[in-house]
């Protein structure tokens, strides 16, 4: 019974484990509800009913996935691995589990979510060489388990030189003056290493250093100081190749090559080959700077004093207006020497080049000073009236200079 007020209105809840007491599925439930005054009349009863559906969540039984990224497979790992990925469900993740050939490792608890990346830092110098079984699996909060297994070649005693780094002090340099260049060479092998390093501007040799000696896991930084006189306007890529040691496998990270340099004229700050009015605007942006500066940039600084000042300007101005551009460069050319061929024979004369500033190239054939051919390559047959003959090509581009060769 409840006590209902002088209002007359009143709430019942009742729970629904009261009516599992009595159904064992849908049923219709009868109420009957009568008011008693205190004097001790009854009202009229009210009868009502309730339809009681208990509805139940279907069973998990889809199994989680998992997407390995790293790492993949087939490929010789060595000292601490990454092993991560993504962990996907329908419903809700648990846990991530790590296994390396059949032995439980590390287990990673998981966000309650449908989705979720992992990770996992393992040592393979903890397991013998040769090959290895990783296997991943993923628990959902029902139970369920999805996992996948990648196969990978464990080779800790390994001799492996990396060049990890190369940097110039300046991207943009006046030419004639000298810029420095930092590479950091890294022991990734398992033994104590000797080796030698050369630096190449493109394909000319700039530095030669030899029995640089690194211990397990060390690192160096060697500072070359590269001197551009008689270098040509163009662009650069320094090369820094670490000669492969004794039985080293890996090569690929022996040579560096993302390192790039702009020689040009005094003034060109921003390496378009021109000194003009984005010139000045650039370098009054930086002007006053100096090395300690958080807007320091060694480009501006053209003099090399650590500064950027009136000098700096004063060089600018000199050359304001005017424009720097490489000459076309002739890689190869046959034949080498000047061919001697008899009345009838033919000679076939090839060409390869390049424009250091990217521009398009023509290549003009003369013959006896008589252009002939615009292709990579002419050939030539001697007649009876050609006791001596001279073909000649040139790279021909407005504006720059040519580049040819007498054969």
């Amino acid at each position: 019974m409840i006590d209902i007020g002088h209002d007359g209105n009143f709430t019942v809840d009742i729970p629904a484990t009261n009516f599992t007491q009595y159904a064992s599925g849908p049923s219709l439930f009868r109420f009957i509800i009568t008011a008693e005054e205190e004097n001790g009349m009854t009202a009229i009863p009210l009868v009502t009913e309730v339809e009681f559906v208990e509805t139940f969540p279907s069973e998990d039984t889809s199994p989680p996935r998992v997407y390995l990224e790293r790492p993949i497979s087939g490929r010789m790992v060595q000292r601490v691995i990454g092993i991560n990925g993504t962990a996907t469900d329908d419903r809700s993740l648990e846990r991530v589990a790590l296994y390396v050939n059949g032995n439980f490792t590390q287990e990673i608890n998981l966000p309650l979510t449908s989705n979720s990346f992992f990770g996992f830092d393992f040592n393979t110098s903890k397991i013998a060489n040769g090959p290895a079984t990783i296997f991943v699996e993923a628990f959902d909060t029902s139970g369920n388990s999805g996992n996948q297994t990648v196969e990978v070649m464990v080779n800790n005693f390994v001799h492996d030189i990396a060049v990890v780094d190369a940097s110039p002090s300046k991207t943009v340099v006046v030419q004639g003056s000298s810029i420095n260049i930092n590479v950091t060479i890294q022991n990734d092998g398992y033994f104590a290493e000797t080796f030698n390093v050369t630096a190449y501007a493109n394909t000319t040799v700039i530095v030669a250093l030899t029995n640089i000696a690194l211990t397990i896991g060390d690192s160096t930084t060697i500072t070359f100081t590269w001197n551009t006189t008689g270098f040509a306007y163009g662009n650069y890529t320094v090369h820094v190749h670490a000669t492969p040691v004794s039985d080293e496998t890996d090569t690929a990270d022996n040579t560096h090559t993302d390192c790039k340099v702009v020689i040009t004229i005094a003034g060109d700050v921003n390496g378009d080959w021109s000194v003009e009015t984005s010139d000045l605007l650039d370098l009054s942006k930086v002007y006053g700077s100096s090395s300690s500066s958080p807007n320091w940039d060694p480009n501006y600084d053209l003099n090399g004093d650590g500064k950027v000042d009136a000098l700096d300007l004063f060089d600018l101005s000199r050359n304001y207006g005017m424009c720097a551009y490489a000459p076309p460069v002739i890689d190869s050319y046959y034949p080498l020497a000047d061919p001697t061929i008899s009345e009838g024979e033919s000679q076939e004369f090839n060409v390869t080049y390049h424009d250091p500033d990217g521009d398009p190239l023509v290549v003009q054939w003369f013959l006896n000073g008589t252009p002939t051919s615009t292709l990579d390559n002419y050939t030539f047959t001697a007649d009876y009236d050609s006791a001596r003959a001279q073909a000649e090509r040139k790279l021909l581009l407005p504006r720059k200079k040519r580049n040819f060769r007498n054969l």
